[in-house]
């Protein structure tokens, strides 16, 4: 140890010196170091090229070192001690050896001159020792370099999904600090009031106080965006990152998730799903004692165990001493205040001033989004100018009277009636057109959907970014992705305006052609080099596909489903196979019965249908796509529909029926040219041979539509068929072919993010390792790829359960006690791990989730 102590150390200095740093052998602790340098990069590239080097350092036998690593940015102070270097040394405390993690102040400085190779993967929010806030960690990722670890030893991370707040939280402390103790005895909190009063940001406030004590998460769930009921429940599982089960029924499945753990669901925005809102809570509730929701509405959920608490308008009232002093006291005027400076830095009001912005916040009735509607005006007006203008908006509500709850929102609309009126006729127009997306949206789909007279699309960005300086569209980052998002009082009132311009229906037209395209694009790309990407896309824009279908469903039945067929691959990956199906059927219910698109729209039923393991249904839509294909002569669709009734067939384990329907699909697919599909079907083809025990007629198979895939880029296809070209060869004796095939297909399928495929052939190297006489490899391999099938939703196909019957079951039962743990160890194993274990499989990460497995059916 003492020589690989020395060699480390030599090492360690060296690098530090070569990327001009100093090392301060003073303040180190025991054997460890501490460096210092004048800028980030070269910390950031000292410390990665130290984990490289200390990686591949040809080490004294068994005494290979692992280090930890930290880097922060701050005041150095008097000989480099104080609080910088003490967060530095508790963010090292937290990682594990060969880990290079980076405060939030470091990563901020270091994303954007990282070199390339070297990049940052976010690990949330932690608590360090001895340091009061939570600190944003980051963890230094580098090809070549071991990327993912077990958690980090931190105090904790909360699980959350709460957006940041992009301004400060002004007033109702005594309302948080009371809600804060209500959830305490409470299962249900119900903030209740009209729109604008700031439901959703003192829900937010309260559950960022409380996301310490909820073990099991602090999870916020947006349902504006849902108009169907029946998909609640789905929502919320999205929510939490849950998959649908395909033994379980979606809301046992989130009861099961949430029994016994300590989680806060907020539901904002539930008024227009009250009913349906209000059964899912009290069932819920029925099985998740430790469960707490804190729901957002415009009315109660009225079901017992809830408390309501109403929000109402901030206090406006002039307390005692000067009138100044009163304003200051005012939360209304603080926010109004607040929000002003920050559209004219520096604001500060007298006395003329504060009067006015006393007038004003009574005048809106202490709305906070009517108030800072009127704040954002600061930047070019004075606050009595903004008086007088609102002043005469507001001559039709003056009747005098206390305003009830409907005249408080007549109040919230005059405010943005007023802002509408400072909009000059582009901006109006822009305005009216975004009312159509739903959810967030992009810049490319505002200038696809909103462009025409009098908008030219070149200057759709200039308009649009004028609206946002206005305060009416809000930016916000996802994914290092700009979206912009419209407050659902604002989307009201610009979608009343649009319908009174008489162009609702060519806007609603053109979002409809905007998503139907971008949903046709990425299907014909499933399966492709650039899946991946598309999959993202479809996520960050579901909202607006949703409000496609819903608009269609009503107004173009045909584009509903062709719609519902590009979204079928995402709702397969996503592992969404019920509301897929939902969505269809809903769309099958009118319109034409011999057409193009009912054909597909039924397919895709059928493929939705297959891992549910649901072959009655999957079938019989399947064959209704088949006739209606027929009668059009369509021969791309008749192809696909037999390859699919021969998928369901082998799952069946059917195979005669199922090498019968592949027969016909291999002839038409032939006879068309459409070298996607028929290398899909030689493969299935192939899969039916060899399980037939015609080897060397299912080798050849394989090996043809692999090389298809191949030339065509298709790496997910490729890599599943490189599988059970593995299991071809094991049968055949092959073992060395069987390896290398089944690597390769590991290597494929990581580098797209396919894990149902990665599965596949750790699967076909576990059943190699049984048939090589390695049994406990063999057993920690199976361990690994039944926890990844869980995290996906996945069963195996009957085909996998009759091989794993050959390989694995007589190793069980020779050695009955030793196998469960053995794969209770492979299920523990990190990914890299089980890469390694697969015979010295690299790093490999950043792998999304999947949709079924066995046979492919066509997209």
């Amino acid at each position: 140890m003492r020589v690989a102590l020395q060699l480390h150390d030599r090492l360690v200095a060296a690098e530090v010196e070569r990327f001009g740093g100093s090392v301060l052998t003073s303040h180190g602790e025991g054997d460890s170091y501490f460096a210092v340098f004048d800028r980030i990069r070269p910390a950031v590239e000292c410390a990665a090229s130290i984990q490289w080097h200390l990686r591949h350092q040809s080490w004294p036998e068994r005494t290979r070192l692992r280090v930890r690593m930290a880097i922060h940015d701050g005041e150095g102070g008097p000989d480099y001690r104080g609080p910088s270097a003490n967060r530095c040394a508790r963010l090292r405390s937290c990682a594990h050896g060969g880990q290079v993690l980076l405060s939030s102040t470091a990563a901020s400085l270091a994303s954007g001159t990282l070199p390339d190779g070297i990049g940052l993967r976010d690990l949330g929010e932690h608590s360090l020792r001895d340091v009061p806030e939570p600190e944003r960690v980051f963890q230094l990722v580098m090809k070549g370099l071991p990327s993912r670890f077990r958690p980090l030893h931190s105090l904790g991370a909360s699980s959350h999904n709460l957006p940041e707040l992009t301004s400060s939280f002004v007033g109702r402390r005594r309302e948080v600090a009371y809600l804060k103790r209500v959830l305490v005895r409470a299962a249900v909190v119900s903030l209740v009031g009209p729109a604008g009063t700031g439901k959703t940001r003192l829900a937010l406030k309260v559950a960022r106080d409380l996301r310490e004590q909820y073990a099991g998460g602090t999870w916020f769930i947006d349902l504006a965006p849902l108009r169907d009921p029946q998909l609640l429940v789905q929502v919320v599982m999205a929510a939490l990152g849950l998959r649908e089960e395909s033994t379980h029924p979606p809301l046992k499945t989130l009861q099961e998730a949430l029994h016994e753990r300590r989680t806060l669901l907020i539901l904002d925005n539930c008024e227009h799903l009250v009913d349906a809102t209000a059964r899912l809570v009290e069932r819920l509730g029925a099985t998740c004692p430790e469960l707490k929701v804190l729901a957002t509405s415009r009315e109660a959920l009225n079901i017992g165990r809830e408390v309501v608490f109403p929000v109402t308008p901030l206090s406006v009232e002039i307390v005692g001493g000067s009138t100044s002093g009163g304003v200051l006291r005012s939360e209304a005027a603080q926010l109004f205040i607040e929000r002003a400076r920050s559209a004219r830095p520096g604001f500060t009001p007298g006395e003329r001033g504060l009067a006015a912005i006393g007038a004003l916040c009574s005048r809106l009735d202490g709305l906070p989004l009517a108030i800072e509607l009127a704040a954002a005006r600061v930047a070019v007006m004075s606050p009595a100018e903004v008086l007088t203008r609102l002043e005469d908006r507001f001559t039709l509500l003056s009747g005098g009277g206390r305003r009830t709850a409907l005249a408080r929102h007549q109040t919230l609309r005059a405010a943005i009636d007023w802002s509408y009126q400072l909009l000059d006729e582009r901006e109006r127009t822009l305005f009216h057109r975004l009312s159509v997306f739903s959810g967030s949206f992009g810049l490319e789909s505002v200038e696809a959907v909103c462009g025409g007279d009098p908008l030219e699309p070149r200057e759709i960005i200039g308009v649009l970014q004028r609206i946002v300086t206005k305060s009416l569209v809000v930016v916000r980052e996802e994914r290092e992705h700009v979206r912009y998002v419209m407050l659902e009082t604002l989307r009201d009132f610009a979608r009343e305006r649009l319908v009174a311009s008489g162009q609702v229906g060519l806007v609603r037209r053109s979002h409809l052609d905007h998503y139907l395209a971008l949903a046709a694009n990425s299907a014909r790309d499933e399966g492709g080099p650039t899946e991946a990407p598309w999959i993202e896309r479809l996520e960050r824009d579901y909202d607006n596909f949703i409000a496609g279908l819903d608009w269609a469903r009503s107004n173009d039945i045909e584009a509903c489903l062709r719609l519902c067929g590009g979204l079928t691959w995402f709702w397969l990956v996503r592992g969404r196979f019920s509301e897929g199906r939902q969505r269809i059927a809903d769309a099958l219910v009118d319109g034409a019965e011999i057409t193009a698109a009912r054909a597909d729209a039924l397919r895709c039923v059928g493929r939705l249908a297959l891992p549910q393991r649901d072959y009655a249904a999957a079938i019989a839509a399947t064959e209704r796509s088949l006739d209606i294909s027929r009668k059009l002569d369509d021969r791309q669709e008749i192809g696909r529909c037999l390859n699919n009734l021969a998928v369901f067939a082998m799952h069946r384990e059917a195979f005669e029926e199922a090498r019968q329907y592949y027969e016909e699909s291999l002839a038409v697919f032939r006879e068309i040219g459409n070298q996607r599909a028929l290398a899909i079907l030689l493969g299935n083809f192939g899969v039916l041979q060899t399980e037939n025990g015609a080897l060397e007629e299912g080798r050849r198979l394989l090996e043809e539509t692999i090389e298809i895939h191949h030339n065509l880029q298709n790496g997910g296809p490729e890599a599943a068929f490189r599988a059970e070209l593995a299991v071809n060869y094991l049968c055949r004796g092959d073992r060395e072919a069987a390896q290398t095939c089944a690597l390769e297909g590991v290597r494929l399928a990581s580098a797209l993010g396919d894990q149902t495929t990665v599965a596949l052939c750790l699967e076909a190297l576990a059943w190699l390792a049984a048939e090589s006489g390695q049994a406990e490899t063999a057993l920690r391999l199976a361990g690994a790829v039944r926890r990844l099938r869980r995290v996906l939703d996945v069963l195996p196909s009957p085909v996998s359960q009759k091989r794993e019957a050959r390989w694995l079951a007589p190793i069980r039962l020779r050695m009955p006690e030793r196998a469960e743990g053995l794969e209770r160890e492979g299920e523990l194993l990190a990914i890299d791990d089980a890469f390694a274990l697969a015979e010295g499989v690299g790093s490999f990460s950043n792998m999304p989730s999947g949709g079924g497995s066995g046979p492919l059916s066509s997209g």
